[in-house]
């Protein structure tokens, strides 16, 4: 390609932002490259410590060395680079304090060249980083607890049970690792040293109803909301874009949530969707869904033909464990248990499709929570995603908790806007969405796609 095109194409983009009211950071990467742009580009001059400009052209080189310019700019213009040089570029203007919550990074590329493949690649790297690596940010704390339990119980360095506290999200390790966090947390050295005898890991457990607490169905105050409809749709998406402007230019860069409706499952009027629902979601707690998705296609097949409650529990209880201990369908020890359980409560009549529809949402809460297994973002993702309720805030959950951190800049005065480490409180939560009521549900929905949909601008 012709380096005028590229320069010119650079200049525009600059001329773009600069409109919109953006301080430019411009890479190049060479010198020669950079006396282009400061000759091409209005208002911008190459890099001096003391000298700021609306554009500031510097080489990646220069780059790479720790500079703060975020009181210079708040946009990345570059050419495609290898995923660690650009984090480097990005973090020129992406650190604690910045004045902005949004950032802009313009990759500029040359058709038909290696180029693209490299733009594609950069693309690959960050969907991966939003979609796997930044949400471990808070919960590594919590890996972190669990491998220093797990190393002083099974005699190993914190590194090496830190690797394996990660690798547990793995279905043939599941049952081996939780296993050992639990006894290392508990303490519990009989039942640890119980456990590891070649005799216990050979029985195979009982198959019989499973043991269990009796639990109350709790009595609603209130008939429950109706159910989320297209049309009911179009009322919520108006009344959330009218009560709160940041939601509003999210609504209109993110569109109407069709997929929403299309993710609840349709009334087939044949009993045990509700069941079929929250096996799902503890089967999926805590693992890639990647994984989950494997484990759960087992435990449908292995059910046979008829996906039931029934089915569940006639099978051998080992059937649902890892293929280490002698199970086919990957499930932890406790999973096993907890399926089973609420497979039972089906089976026997205290929890069916028409109890639980006709529960308000306090009372839904409740009731479900007595469930082993079943804790508040269960509960919260069973309301929207099985039964439609519209006004659920899911304070619990991680993604949602970044979201209003990010949208509504919460604590950004204690910690700086692109802190992760102080997340929103319930209280700021319920506070931030109370006029998004009755349609908090939706106004969730929309908060999964905060940070995908602001995280960078592509040309």
């Amino acid at each position: 390609f012709e380096p005028e095109t590229l320069v010119a194409r650079v200049a525009a983009e600059v001329a773009r932002l600069r409109k919109a009211g953006r301080g430019v950071l411009v890479f190049a990467t060479t010198e020669a490259e950079a006396r282009r742009y400061v000759d091409a580009v209005d208002e911008a001059a190459l890099y001096e410590a003391d000298s700021p400009a609306p554009v500031t052209v510097l080489t990646v080189a220069q780059g790479s060395h720790g500079l703060n310019l975020q009181d210079r700019a708040d946009a990345v213009v570059c050419r495609p680079l290898p995923g660690d040089v650009l984090e480097q570029m990005k973090g020129r203007v992406d650190r604690p304090g910045q004045a902005r919550l949004r950032l802009d990074l313009v990759v500029v590329v040359a058709q038909d060249t290696v180029e693209e493949a490299e733009a594609a690649n950069i693309r690959l790297c960050g969907r991966f980083f939003r979609q796997y690596l930044d949400p471990l940010a808070v919960p590594f704390r919590e890996r972190a607890v669990e491998a220093q339990l797990l190393a002083h119980d099974r005699d190993l360095s914190v590194a090496k049970a830190f690797s394996r506290v990660l690798d547990a999200s793995d279905d043939e390790e599941e049952d081996e690792i939780e296993a050992d966090i639990e006894r290392a947390a508990a303490n519990a050295d009989a039942a640890a040293a119980a456990a590891k005898k070649p005799a216990a890991s050979k029985r195979r457990p009982k198959k019989q109803t499973p043991s269990r607490k009796p639990i109350a169905v709790a009595t609603s105050a209130s008939t429950p909301a109706a159910e989320l409809t297209a049309a009911s749709m179009q009322l919520a998406v108006a009344h959330l874009a009218a009560v709160d402007d940041r939601l509003a230019a999210l609504i209109a860069q993110v569109g109407p949530p069709t997929s929403m409706l299309e993710s609840i499952p349709a009334k087939t009027g044949h009993e045990g969707v509700c069941w079929r629902s929250l096996v799902k979601s503890v089967v999926y707690q805590q693992l890639s869904t990647k994984v989950a998705q494997t484990i759960h296609a087992r435990l449908v097949a292995a059910c046979g033909p008829t996906f039931t409650p029934r089915a569940l529990l006639d099978l051998d209880p080992t059937t649902l464990l890892s293929p280490k201990v002698g199970g086919t369908v990957g499930l932890s020890r406790t999973k096993m248990e907890y399926v089973r359980e609420i497979s039972a409560l089906f089976a026997e009549g205290t929890l069916t499709d028409a109890v639980l529809r006709a529960l308000d949402d306090e009372a839904l809460m409740r009731t479900l929570k007595q469930v082993r297994g079943i804790g508040e973002w269960s509960v919260h993702m069973f309301m929207m995603f099985c039964l439609a309720r519209p006004d659920v805030l899911p304070v619990g959950d991680l993604a949602v908790q970044k979201a209003f951190k990010k949208l509504y800049a919460t604590n950004a005065t204690l910690t700086g806007a692109t802190d992760v480490n102080e997340l929103p409180t319930r209280t700021q939560m319920e506070a931030i969405a109370e006029k998004w009521k009755p349609w908090r549900t939706v106004g969730s929905w929309y908060m999964w796609h905060v940070v995908e949909t602001a995280a960078a601008n592509w040309v």
